[in-house]
């Protein structure tokens, strides 16, 4: 029996990257995910599904989210504003309840002789360093509702498209109900071939919400959120955790705190950087895991906790912190102080003391306790995985190398490029309270991964 010979390997996508796009947000809802236009290779804007419905309908009737054009644009508001006595109505919002739908619907428009275009949303790749970095991806639940539309619009159309869209689904989802997983672009690319989809249906778009989140998340140190293709709030297992961690951990002196909730809390956080990579969670169960933490353990919080912004939340990521103030927030929680050889004790851009002082709560709260050690390797990748988004791209090999020493003050555990790494980047000191002296007097040294430890003398806070 001869191969079934495929009419479109050699097609192209088209492409809409983020250098060639321009934002803009509503100014009243700055942080919506619903109210931008983006502005692409200067001829096309792109919408939100829910940009064009009434905000008192979408509260009753929520839709899916997918983007629209200003082809599309204009053909809804042909119907919607210039057609005398048309009213919005509840069942009129069912049209743009999925791309199917609406979809449809667009084709049903007097004078629009035009197919609706298919985007699909892309995680751009994220260089890290000198050494490796993520490749694109994108939703495997976007790409098993995609498929079915794209055979439709190329005239070759499944007997029960709701069927393929499922077994897509099933096969490439690797998650639990709950979390979003996406693929790598190849693996889209690989999959289209296989269903022989012409793939100059298609335009790749780096997600909007991911860039704007990306900008933010830079400018404030703040996690993002994104959208998924159900129009629920999601953010990135990294994104998710490195709240976690900056909330429940950051901003607290866990000194004299009982090993049992620093267990708990560890927990916590290694319960999400423990996922697979590349998934998104649902944004909720994060919020409320980590309220009902902070209820459970209110009396550490209280005692221990500050209210001061330790993260520097909503500072400019090259404004300078000089040195002593990196000290006296070393001595206050208890931290690891690290002294970088390249900027001789010199202000810190606020990009690299939060990394520094994010790498020294996870020893603060580990304590050189043998048992918790062993949560320390994924929560370090997974936090300053999230953060590289807001370092510099030239000074993220730097990163990797600073977050080795780091780790490796107390341990043999290397986190990033383990076969490159040479040298240490940094001297370390370590501000020691009574607590911890006690400890190591108990206990006796613990070995590390490195020969140019020193130890600063015990500075017993007040």
């Amino acid at each position: 029996m001869s191969e079934q010979v495929r009419r479109h390997d050699h097609t192209k996508w088209n492409v809409f990257k983020a250098p060639y796009m321009l934002m803009d947000k509503g100014l009243s809802t700055p942080n919506s995910l619903t109210s931008w236009i983006a502005t692409c290779n200067k001829t096309t804007l792109l919408f939100p599904s829910a940009f064009v419905v009434p905000a008192d309908l979408l509260k009753k009737h929520p839709i899916n989210h997918y983007l629209i054009d200003d082809d599309d644009w204009l053909a809804i508001k042909y119907l919607t504003e210039d057609t005398p006595g048309f009213e919005w109505t509840e069942e009129f919002v069912q049209n743009f309840a999925t791309l199917e739908s609406f979809i449809k619907f667009v084709a049903t428009i007097p004078g629009n002789d035009q197919k609706k275009k298919i985007y699909v949303r892309t995680i751009p790749a994220l260089p890290m360093g000198d050494f490796g970095g993520t490749d694109v991806r994108v939703f495997i639940d976007e790409v098993a509702e995609v498929i079915p539309l794209l055979r439709e619009q190329q005239g070759d159309t499944f007997n029960k498209p709701h069927e393929h869209c499922d077994n897509i689904q099933k096969k490439l989802k690797l998650a639990d109900q709950g979390f979003y997983a996406t693929i790598s672009l190849e693996q889209f690319e690989k999959l289209l071939e296989v269903y022989d989809i012409d793939k100059s249906l298609i335009t790749l778009v780096d997600d909007p919400n991911w860039l704007m989140g990306c900008v933010s998340f830079v400018n404030t140190g703040v996690h993002f959120k994104m959208l998924s293709v159900n129009g629920d709030v999601i953010c990135s297992k990294d994104q998710a955790a490195l709240y976690l961690f900056q909330t429940l951990v950051c901003g607290v002196d866990w000194h004299g705190v009982d090993f049992a909730v620093r267990l708990d809390i560890l927990q916590t956080v290694h319960s999400l950087a423990d996922y697979q990579k590349d998934l998104y969670v649902l944004y909720e169960p994060i919020v409320k895991l980590i309220v009902n933490s902070k209820i459970k353990h209110a009396e550490i919080y209280r005692n221990y906790g500050s209210t001061d912004n330790v993260m520097f939340y909503n500072e400019s990521p090259v404004t300078l912190v000089d040195h002593s103030d990196y000290v006296l927030l070393c001595d206050r929680y208890g931290l690891p102080l690290y002294e970088a050889f390249e900027d001789k004790l010199a202000p810190y851009p606020v990009w690299y003391l939060r990394a520094l002082l994010m790498l020294g709560w996870i020893h603060g709260c580990v304590q050189n306790d043998e048992y918790l050690e062993m949560y320390i390797l994924d929560i370090a990748k997974t936090i300053m995985t999230a953060l590289m988004l807001a370092i510099p791209q030239g000074k993220r090999q730097l990163m990797k190398e600073v977050t080795n020493e780091a780790i490796r003050f107390h341990s043999e555990i290397i986190i990033f490029d383990e076969e490159q790494v040479v040298k240490a980047p940094f001297q370390r000191k370590r501000l020691l309270n009574a607590d911890t002296q006690v400890t190591q007097q108990e206990e006796g040294p613990k070995p590390t991964g490195s020969e140019n430890v020193k130890t600063r003398e015990t500075n017993k806070r007040k």
